[in-house]
């Protein structure tokens, strides 16, 4: 949805681009910001870790011990601003050809609510 509406704004801006020498448009320039990163979407959950550990001495089996903990979690994606993205224009429309959205690492773990 997020890259719908951002094509859609730049198919705008792209119309209003000031011409240059009658049907010469004059390009955009991309640069690339500090971080260089474009967050595009997140998730918030709740992730349980379980771990499981049997005592047993002599071969007898003293029993076993689970270890549960729930932690409400953050995932993010993002998109690399990369030097050079493909953009056509064609009949009027503009297509970008983006870098593929790719999981921002490590995941943001909210201890405060643990």
């Amino acid at each position: 949805m997020l890259a719908v509406v951002a094509i859609a704004v730049a198919a705008y801006w792209w119309s209003r681009v000031p011409r240059v020498d009658g049907d010469t448009i004059a390009l955009p320039i991309a640069f690339r910001t500090p971080g260089g990163l474009l967050e595009v979407a997140g998730i918030n959950t709740t992730e349980t870790f379980t771990k499981t550990s049997l005592l047993t001495i002599a071969g007898i089996n003293l029993g076993t011990t689970v270890s549960q903990i729930q932690v409400p979690v953050t995932y993010r994606y993002q998109i690399a601003l990369g030097k050079e993205w493909q953009v056509h224009l064609r009949n009027g429309t503009l297509l970008v050809i983006a870098p593929a959205v790719m999981p921002s690492v490590p995941v943001a773990i909210d201890t405060s609510r643990m």
